[in-house]
């Protein structure tokens, strides 16, 4: 199987937008590589549809393709490896975005074992770090949160080019000190993420909207509601633009409608909410 040409295909297909023609594409081509016992490729290809379909927000499905991953991984004797912990990995991102934490702690905790083990201290422990940080946060286990975040500012602040990881726990220490109430601080996050991502001739779109919610969440929380809809406004472009209108997005525009609601602007406020609800239920997800 030649998997340099599948790429380009699957590059193909993404820039002409046929998502749908790439998932099958994918499907197809490792029912290939395990029909003709190509583990090494139908590894590569779970790992590429695991990731698309997270970006898709099909996290069930997601979860399913790299446990998949995970099995091909084991019987190609990548037990214990550093790609097994990045399989990890992304089960836990994909079991955190669907809301099962829990599951989402057990796979970081593997990651985080095989880390250790092969004594790896790099942007890798620090992305661990950071996703944990972020799941602490949403349990509202802020001391946790904290800590996770401060280790890795602390592993990443001596490593070269580390802008963008910078900018991304400056982003999550922002979003702690907020929920804690503790603004300045939050403020003072947010313009060192900010400086960190203007480094970059080029930022992580999601790493930026990110960043650009968490400014209008400390704005919106400190009664500044108009700065906090300028920011919520320049993030969904970016959402929409690199990753559709998936969850993200649809968050987004809540925190929107409640701007707009504060303003007074209820007309758009509706829109602005109608639209999350919409996207949400087409996406499957259920708020509690």
């Amino acid at each position: 199987m030649d998997l340099r040409t599948m790429y380009e295909e699957l590059d193909r297909l993404f820039a002409n937008e046929k998502y749908g023609e790439a998932e099958a594409f994918l499907r197809s081509g490792i029912q290939d590589a395990v029909r003709e016992g190509e583990l090494a490729s139908a590894l590569a290809l779970w790992n590429e549809l695991g990731g698309f379909l997270r970006v898709c927000a099909k996290y069930k499905e997601g979860i399913e393709a790299f446990q998949n991953s995970l099995e091909t991984a084991f019987l190609l004797g990548m037990k214990g490896s550093e790609q097994e912990a990045t399989i990890h990995m992304n089960l836990a991102t994909l079991y955190a975005a669907a809301g099962e934490n829990r599951k989402a702690a057990f796979e970081f905790d593997q990651a985080a074992e095989i880390y250790e083990s092969r004594q790896i201290r790099d942007y890798r422990s620090a992305a661990l770090q950071n996703n944990r940080a972020a799941l602490y946060l949403k349990e509202k286990q802020y001391d946790r949160a904290m800590e996770s975040a401060e280790a890795a500012f602390a592993w990443i602040s001596g490593l070269p080019n580390n802008e963008d990881e910078l900018g991304v726990t400056n982003t999550l220490l922002a979003q702690i000190y907020t929920a804690k109430r503790e603004f300045e601080k939050a403020e003072e996050h947010i313009a060192q993420a900010e400086a960190a991502f203007s480094k970059l001739a080029f930022p992580n779109p999601m790493h930026y909207a990110v960043l650009l919610s968490a400014k209008g969440q400390t704005l919106s929380l400190s009664g500044q509601w108009e700065k906090a809809r300028l920011c919520y406004e320049d993030s969904l472009p970016l959402i929409e633009d690199h990753f559709g209108k998936n969850l993200s997005y649809a968050s987004c525009l809540r925190n929107l409608a409640v701007c707009c609601r504060e303003l007074g602007d209820l007309k758009n406020g509706e829109c602005y909410q109608k639209e999350a609800e919409k996207i949400e239920k087409e996406q499957g997800y259920e708020r509690t």
